[in-house]
């Protein structure tokens, strides 16, 4: 009997013949399933049925077939058949796709739905701080990490001659025009503009302001991206310009040129493949492929591991098939690569590369289990989908599934010992001789456990078919690693004892990288490139239904950056501790780069190499929905000369997704307290001419003085931030007043302070969503008596009052509370002639006055930009 579709549904009708009170649970699950994947795999005698089709079984030998923890815990507890009845029924309400195609039904399962599912419904995922990340996140990281690394690693052979200034790559992208230019940069840069736009594009010219009327309006569509207003295209033209100006003169010789510039760096690399004379270009390139490390530190179900999976396997392909055409030519060239291909089993090229991908690139770890699972099963489910089976042939063609048991691991990230240099340093203190004892048993073991994880991996890899080899070298590694875990365990417990080892091995879940990737830690010192999410979660706060912190959970030690408070930190310190070369791409809150709590954090990475900030807000629309998460995306890059490339904070619509990364645009930063997220040199000129006056604080009176005050409020930062001289009227928590040493002090900084400028001076410094004292004070303007603008604060809060609308809410602790609500908006007309009278005092020119005024217009104006309300 065959060992398909027909052979399992023959087992399941049979099991329901005979079935009578819960038997249906036991004959076909544990007289059929169990023996299938378990008993049949670890001996082949089960019975007779086993011994005709076990040449088949290999094809499951994938660690997820293995008897599972919960299996083994429940061994001799029946199922009530209602249950498998019921769940039975649930999933033949779906319907179930390997590929990733969906047909509208609204009843569609895919991998990758698998995994948002996952994420999204799984318990206490959001509470600890952990959300699904989109595809467009995950592959903009994932490619401007991995990518550049494989460059690098050519760029350390003999084809280091082909990145020379006058070598093949750079000659092939001054010759592409603007291919590797994204279309949405591209869109209708060819076509004029209308006279009354063209008109303001001579800064030189007298009445600038004036002569860009009209910039704010909508784009024509033949010119436009969606929702794009005239300001923001000449802007984008002006982009397109500039860079195409750098391809044509050859300026762009480097690849973090494609970071900086924001290039296709897919395109252009399986290009250089594709197109080169070299086979050794193609063979070092290969080479790289097959031993670049990626790693999620803290995978989830795999969302990243997916990206870099897509992103590897058409360079996979586009390798083999160049390999495939100068073997034609030259029989001698790549024999070995070529034959791993046509080794036994190989059921096609697509199934082959997913495999070596998967075995051989990708690693995770999560502190859940289930996490991990998905994980794998999501990656099991890719190849599967391109499995073409061969009813005649041995296995019916198939290629067996690969054991990632050891890739993807479940433990805790922030939790173990790293490196050896972490263990090394515990071993300082103690009795020597013992720790010298200790030493060398560890290191004992570390070489077994290396030797074990070769022999599995190679048994994989090269198409082992013995069933019983594969399993006895699976046995053995996970006991040397037991091993091993146990006595690092107990040294770490030894630091660690105010609990009992069982309990603190059951909160902390002390995951060794030393031990569970000596390989790659210690062999090949650290991954190569480390992409993820990690999760938002502050250390020290209490979770409002269990009054629990995670401090509470388990203890963190030695890291610098504990005064951050933040998981998210500890998570990006502990990967830079086990990365090779800084090829870091993390998505995370954007207040690593404004908040001061995360200083020690941004000085951090900011030494390590040159570092990309990219920051996106939540209005109008969010990168993670229905999540109020304003984020940061940063990417670390190897170079000798550190620097520091910021965007300035996004804002984008919903229909303006498909080209948000295609669009993203980055300018020379620093690492001044804050990372000043300036995008265009103009900003730089204006933040050139802010920086020379002292902060507003030297202004501030130590004792408050109530003619000299100035109010504001601390929360409900959005488009506007309320100043005013007379108050709010209202009973809040966030209303808060401070006072300067001298009374016309107060009306000349509440109008800087209700300013453009302000805003901008906000938006490219914090959070976008805490207001505090420091934020506001460190506003740099020297003061000078101006009667302009102190007669200008009395204006603008006298129309402020005109335009408030009374606000009624029900408060638990405080009952009805009446308070005002201020349409700012409405007075923009005399916050703009603030900072006309504020060019004066920074010496702004007409175009940079014009940037300011301008500054986030199409999102503080919104319709009323367009003439509504």
């Amino acid at each position: 009997m065959n060992f398909d579709a027909d052979y399992l549904r023959h087992n399941l009708e049979l099991s329901q013949k005979q079935r009578g009170e819960d038997k249906f649970f036991k004959s076909f699950y544990k007289g059929f399933l169990r023996a299938l994947f378990h008993g049949g795999l670890n001996n082949p005698k089960h019975n007779s049925d086993f011994e005709k089709v076990y040449g088949r079984i290999p094809y499951l030998n994938g660690g997820m077939f293995d008897e599972h923890q919960l299996e083994k815990q429940y061994a001799d507890i029946d199922i009530a058949d209602d249950a498998f009845e019921n769940l039975f029924a649930f999933f033949d309400k779906w319907c179930w796709h390997l590929d990733i195609r969906i047909t509208a039904t609204g009843k569609d399962i895919n991998p990758d739905v698998l995994g948002y599912i996952f994420e999204q419904y799984i318990n206490d995922r959001a509470n600890m701080g952990a959300y699904y990340t989109k595809e467009d996140i995950t592959e903009y990281i994932g490619k401007n990490c991995i990518i550049p690394f494989l460059i690098d690693e050519i760029t350390k052979t003999s084809s280091a001659k082909d990145f020379k200034s006058e070598g093949f790559v750079w000659k092939m992208l001054r010759e592409s025009g603007d291919k590797y230019i994204y279309d949405a940069v591209k869109k209708g840069v060819k076509l004029s503009l209308p006279d009354y736009i063209e008109q303001g594009i001579n800064t030189s010219k007298p009445n600038l302001l004036e002569r860009r009327a009209r910039w704010n309006e909508k784009t024509d569509e033949q010119l436009a991206l969606p929702t794009e207003i005239w300001r923001e295209t000449i802007e984008r033209r002006s982009r397109y310009n500039d860079i195409i100006n750098k391809i044509n003169a050859g300026e762009i010789t480097q690849i973090n040129d494609f970071i900086t510039y924001n290039l296709d760096i897919r395109s252009f690399v399986y290009d250089l493949l594709a197109n080169t004379t070299d086979h050794l270009f193609v063979k070092h390139f290969y080479t790289a492929l097959q031993k670049v490390t990626i790693l999620d530190p803290t995978c989830g179900s795999g969302a990243f591991l997916f990206a870099a999976l897509n992103i590897l396997e058409p360079l996979y392909e586009i390798c083999i098939s160049r390999m495939e055409e100068f073997n034609t030519t030259n029989e001698k060239l790549f024999t070995n690569e070529l034959s791993e291909i046509e080794n036994k089993y190989r059921s096609n090229i697509q199934h082959f590369i997913y495999k070596s991908i998967i075995l051989r690139n990708l690693y995770g770890v999560d502190i859940m289990v289930e996490a991990t699972e998905i994980a794998k099963l999501r990656l099991f489910l890719k190849m599967v989908a391109v499995v073409d089976v061969d009813r005649h042939a041995d296995n019916l063609g198939l290629d067996p599934l690969p054991d990632i048991d050891f890739n993807i691991r479940c433990g805790n990230t922030l939790v173990g010992y790293a490196t050896k240099e972490e263990l090394n340093k515990d071993l300082t203190y103690g009795d020597f001789f013992a720790n010298q004892e200790f030493k060398e048993k560890v290191e004992n073991e570390m070489e077994k456990v290396a030797m074990a994880y070769e022999r599995f991996k190679e048994i994989q890899l090269n198409q082992q078919d013995d069933i019983v080899v594969f399993k006895q070298a699976k046995i053995a590694l996970t006991e040397r690693l037991a091993i091993l875990n146990d006595v690092l365990n107990h040294r770490l417990y030894g630091i660690n004892n105010a609990l009992t080892y069982e309990d603190w091995h059951s909160s902390h879940q002390p995951f060794h990288w030393l031990a569970e990737f000596y390989q790659i830690i210690q062999g090949n010192g650290g991954f190569d490139v480390i992409i993820g999410n990690p999760p938002y979660v502050e250390y020290t706060k209490k979770d409002k239904q269990t009054h629990k912190a995670i401090c509470d959970k388990y203890k963190l030690e030695k890291y610098k950056t504990i005064k951050c408070n933040n998981l998210y930190a500890f998570v990006i310190e502990r990967s830079c501790t086990i990365i090779r070369n800084n090829n870091i791409g993390i998505i995370v809150p954007l207040t690593i780069a404004s908040n001061n709590n995360m200083q020690i954090l941004r000085n951090y990475i900011c030494n390590i190499g040159t570092v990309y900030f990219s920051h996106y807000e939540i209005r109008p629309a969010k990168l993670f929905e229905g999540v109020e998460q304003r984020l940061s995306i940063f990417i670390i890059r190897q170079e000798t000369f550190k620097k520091i490339y910021s965007t300035s904070v996004t804002r984008w619509r919903s229909e303006d997704r498909n080209s948000l990364f295609r669009l993203t645009k980055y300018a020379k930063s620093f690492n001044n307290n804050n990372i000043w997220r300036l995008s265009s040199t103009i900003e730089s000129q204006i933040y050139a001419k802010f920086i020379k006056h002292n902060p507003v604080s030297l202004y501030l009176s130590q004792t408050f003085k109530t003619e000299n005050k100035i109010c504001y409020r601390t929360a409900g930062v959005r488009y506007w931030i309320m100043f005013l001289l007379n108050g709010f009227n209202s009973d809040s928590l966030s209303n808060k007043e401070s006072s300067f040493i001298e009374r016309d002090m107060a009306p000349f900084y509440m109008s800087v302070f209700n300013s453009n400028l302000f805003w901008w001076y906000y938006a490219i410094n914090y959070d976008m969503f805490n207001l505090k004292d420091y934020m506001i004070f460190n506003f740099r303007l020297n003061y000078i008596y101006d009667k302009a603008l102190i007669d200008l604060a009395y204006k603008l809060e006298l129309d402020l009052d005109n335009n408030k609308n009374e606000l009624i809410t029900n408060s638990k602790t405080r009952g009805t509370v009446a308070s005002f609500v201020y349409k700012k908006k409405k007075s923009k007309l005399i916050i703009d002639e603030i900072d006309k009278a504020l060019t004066k005092h920074y010496g702004f020119n007409d175009e940079e006055l014009d940037f300011i005024i301008n500054y986030d217009i199409k999102y503080r104006m919104g319709d009323e930009l367009e003439g509504g309300e």
